[in-house]
């Protein structure tokens, strides 16, 4: 079984690269990417991988395929993708969103009226549901996790009432609580790849706090060490 933790930033797993404990420790480069690998435990077959794709919905696709295509991933396989978020009123700087499912927020093809939803991809559902066994696993832990919607832009969110106005819009039926650049556009891939996917994110800022963009680069040495801690708890558990 291989199990992938991939992030957009290196920032964001960067302890986890170095001291998660890894039999047979070595890089390779495919595309360009760098992929940490290793045997997590011998016994039970599991191996580690560990990529960064970049940020942004392009760099996202592009990882999660040239994983398909360096690894040969199967239905056994599972991708966890970690990272940082913007959150809205439902969360606080500090919480953790499992993503039980991700979305587009700015994707319309509503001049199909009669087909799709604002938000919604063509040819694919609305939401892009994260793996159900990740997150019933994550749901037996005692670790401080919520549970809700991701959503993506291809923006950093920084307005308060843009993204209020979004979701009273448009998804006032989901559970949004967290707001990022690449989890729709991971999962998209995995849906369309057939992966096993789950996103995991940790609120860096909430939209519209001052000083928004300095909070969220001052927690992502706190970011890093609870990456570090949830994939240790998935690894040592699956």
């Amino acid at each position: 079984m291989k199990v992938i933790i991939i992030a957009a930033m290196p920032e964001e797993v960067n302890m986890l690269t170095r001291k998660i404990p890894l039999i047979n420790k070595r890089s390779i480069t495919s595309l360009n990417q760098e992929f940490i690998i290793g045997d997590y435990d011998l016994e039970r077959g599991i191996e580690v991988i560990i990529g960064v794709s970049g940020v942004g919905r392009v760099a996202s696709a592009i990882l999660m395929a040239n994983l398909n295509h360096t690894f040969k991933l199967t239905k056994d396989d599972y991708i966890i993708n970690y990272g940082t978020a913007g959150g809205n009123d439902k969360v606080s700087v500090g919480d953790i969103v499992v993503g039980e499912n991700s979305l587009y927020g700015d994707v319309n093809l509503n001049v199909f009226e009669s087909k799709y939803r604002y938000g919604q991809m063509s040819h694919c559902p609305l939401t892009f549901s994260g793996n159900d066994k990740l997150v019933k696993l994550l749901k037996k832990s005692d670790l401080r996790l919520k549970y809700g919607d991701i959503c993506t832009n291809e923006s950093f969110m920084i307005n308060k009432n843009e993204c209020d106005k979004l979701v009273s819009d448009h998804f006032s039926d989901l559970n949004i609580m967290a707001f990022d650049m690449e989890s729709a556009a991971y999962a998209q891939s995995a849906y369309m790849l057939g992966n096993n996917f789950l996103a995991i994110r940790y609120i860096s800022d909430v939209i519209g706090m001052p000083n928004q963009d300095i909070v969220f680069e001052e927690m992502l040495k706190e970011a890093d060490r609870m990456a570090m801690n949830i994939c240790l708890y998935i690894l040592d558990n699956l």
